[in-house]
């Protein structure tokens, strides 16, 4: 375990053949077993880093054109949620985390599958007049399928090698969840995949279009055609393949995001105190926009920051596997197969980073210093040594929901209040 800033650092910038974080995603995950024989290096960038370009780049290029859908989106689906509770008394029972978690699903879907696919959810497209009729087999199994690798690879990892199928198969009865996901993205991906293929060698990588372009055409330009666009031409990847990439980016897309809306609507209940200064804030600066400005919004960004400040989902973070022996880390040898964390979760209630650690301050980091100076720009999206939530360095969060969840959990508190 490593703490200080100089540690930190280091453990981020190490080269990938020594320290990776991948193979401590396949020790954690066991995608050979819970992800229907999918299975990446230990190293990354073995096979390419396509999938970097995909999400970092042309993804977060394209967020400002699709936050009307994401508000529009969001709306729909809570306003859906709200409708489907027990009322009792005058008054309305939510259970949260799994209405939060069906929520971040079909607005990650948007972003992640498009409008052709965004039907498969169930979902209500902010262009339709009517409802999308209702497919409940791939919602469940879009929902289902990051619980049961998670589950799935605890099992695994906790029985001998010659039992490890039967384990997977046992946890995720029989991957039915990545088997309705399958059957539905083959048919979609392989076409895809053709069409590629006639394009030839050297065709480029679509940049994302300009607002304009996008309201007028909408096909194929999502997550999951990026994901394609930047895969091996030389090596082609097969459907299966394909596929394989799409659920582990998903399944990467759902957790965090879903986590730190959940704790900050329970923290909104818990502490009434904060709704009128933060609803106050909300109603002064939204002023109808498109696309929020975070700056306009100190006290909402702060409320946030120390949600997942007290609440954080992982108690160590920026994990790394040593695939050789080390020397690092002012002097400590590190063997092969070791790994290397930060302790995430005490730096979060150390009292040298913070005053009072355990008390929920709401509005701690929107606060002037005592010589009455404005305090530097920090926000919940800030990736620094002692903000590692997102993770750090090159292998910071690159999926979708750590583009979209500073809109989207805004918009979620801005419901909820």
């Amino acid at each position: 375990m490593v703490s200080s800033a100089e540690d930190i650092k280091e453990l981020s910038e190490a080269p990938v053949d020594q320290l990776s974080l991948h193979a401590v995603a396949k020790e954690m995950l066991q995608p050979k077993y819970t992800m229907q024989g999918f299975e990446w290096k230990d190293q990354r960038g073995v096979e390419g880093t396509g999938f970097v370009r995909a999400l970092r780049c042309l993804m977060t290029s394209r967020l400002p054109n699709l936050l009307p859908s994401l508000r529009c989106t969001l709306e729909n689906e809570m306003m859906a949620e709200l409708k489907n509770c027990q009322t009792s008394k005058g008054e309305t029972h939510l259970k949260v985390f799994p209405s939060i978690k069906r929520i971040v699903a079909k607005t990650n879907s948007l972003f992640f599958f498009g409008d052709e696919l965004c039907r498969l959810f169930g979902q209500i497209l902010c262009n339709d007049a009517d409802l999308v009729a209702q497919n409940p087999d791939f919602t469940n199994a879009a929902l289902q399928y990051p619980q049961d690798v998670f589950v799935a690879g605890e099992a695994v990892r906790s029985v001998p090698q010659v039992m490890a199928s039967f384990a997977a198969s046992l946890t995720t009865r029989g991957h039915r969840a990545s088997k309705v996901m399958f059957d539905h993205l083959a048919p979609v991906i392989d076409r895809r995949l053709e069409i590629r293929g006639k394009e030839g060698p050297s065709k480029p990588v679509k940049s994302p279009p300009s607002i304009e372009e996008d309201v007028l055409n909408t096909s194929q330009i999502d997550c999951m055609q990026y994901l394609i666009d930047t895969s091996p031409r030389k090596t082609p990847w097969t459907v299966q393949r394909t596929i394989g990439e799409i659920m582990a980016v998903w399944f990467s897309s759902v957790h965090q995001l879903a986590m730190a809306a959940t704790f900050a609507l329970e923290d909104l209940c818990v502490h009434p105190e904060c709704v009128e200064p933060l609803r106050q804030e909300l109603e002064e600066n939204m002023n109808g926009a498109a696309v929020l400005d975070l700056d306009a919004f100190p006290l909402l960004d702060s409320f946030l920051k120390e949600s997942s400040r007290l609440s954080v989902s992982d108690a160590i973070s920026v994990r790394r596997k040593a695939l050789k022996d080390l020397d690092c880390f002012n002097g400590t040898h590190v063997n092969e197969g070791d790994w290397v964390c930060v302790a995430q979760r005490a730096m979060m209630h150390d009292s040298d980073h913070y005053s009072d650690p355990e008390a929920f301050d709401a509005f701690r980091f929107a606060r002037k210093r005592p010589d009455g100076q404005s305090q530097e720009l920090r926000r919940f999206t800030d990736v620094k040594p002692d903000w590692l939530i997102w993770g750090y360095g090159n292998t910071t969060w690159c999926v979708p929901s750590s583009f979209l969840l500073p809109y989207a959990t805004n918009e979620q508190a801005d419901k909820g209040l």
